[in-house]
């Protein structure tokens, strides 16, 4: 027995597994709700963090029980291989699904493993490291998710002495590009926002015993609406380098099926 796509639903008002990320929104957000995956984000400091030790590099385990994560805008080419893209919430935030059913990640395998031959979307590769605002302070720190302390063999520390480690100096600089790529993400969808082309979808999934659920309500863009853009919003859109997003966005819906059938598998294993 198989799952199976039966429709995609305009307008449905159903609770969504990917409505949001389960628990939190996108960095920065605000103070009182972290962003996904963080429980105390802190600015890290050499004093306070001297035998702090993060994850194993492979150690994926934290991600395990979401099925949507954040995504930019670079990465678009890769995470359309793997997964849909869809957007979420009023900011229409591009959002990687990675299970069809609630707290699922079906690439992260019960050793914490991601899939080898699957894209690790940037904003999983990131953590615990984080920038962070501090008050009274125009410039981003350093952060860390004080809760991402981890003992394991391999756990990578973050300073030898008074001396940053390459696993620090790599977390800042993956910080830097990921903030970049954060901001070029939310001009995009903006983009996207003002010129009225996504639309609230989703997406009805029957399981191998015959169990219906709905998926959604989600943004995806109605390609009729976006074959209908003004010449000047196209020709803008092509300098800033978006109808190639839009092209990625499109082709990843793809994807729906590949999910259901990575589910099958798992639920045969």
């Amino acid at each position: 027995m198989r799952w199976h796509i039966h429709a995609v639903i305009k307008g449905n008002s159903a609770v969504s597994d990917t409505s949001a990320p389960q628990t939190g929104s996108v960095p920065p957000g605000p103070p009182s709700a972290p962003p996904l995956f963080y429980k105390q984000p802190e600015p890290l400091f050499p004093g306070a963090h001297k035998d702090f030790k993060i994850r194993p590099e492979n150690d994926f385990t934290f991600a395990a029980k979401t099925n949507s994560l954040p995504t930019t805008v670079p990465e678009f080419a890769f995470v359309a291989r793997h997964y849909p893209i869809v957007f979420l919430g009023p900011e229409l935030i591009p959002t990687a699904v990675v299970g069809v059913t609630a707290e699922t990640n079906l690439f992260v395998n019960n050793k914490g493993e991601w899939d080898n031959e699957a894209y690790i979307p940037a904003f999983v590769r990131r953590y615990p490291f984080i920038f962070l605002g501090i008050p009274n302070d125009d410039k981003l720190h350093l952060g860390v998710d004080g809760a991402g302390r981890s003992d394991k063999p391999n756990a990578r520390g973050l300073f030898d002495g008074e001396t940053e480690t390459d696993t620090l100096k790599a977390g800042l600089d993956f910080c830097q590009q990921f903030h970049g790529a954060f901001q070029a993400t939310r001009e995009f969808s903006k983009a996207l926002l003002e010129s009225g082309i996504v639309e609230d979808s989703g997406v009805e999934i029957q399981s191998p015993t015959g169990d219906k659920q709905q998926l959604g309500p989600f943004g995806t863009v109605t390609e009729e609406k976006f074959k209908n853009l003004p010449d000047a919003t196209i020709v803008d859109w092509h300098k800033r380098g978006f109808l190639h997003m839009v092209h990625f966005h499109l082709q990843s819906l793809t994807n729906w099926q590949n999910l259901l059938q990575r589910s099958e598998r798992k639920l045969a294993a």
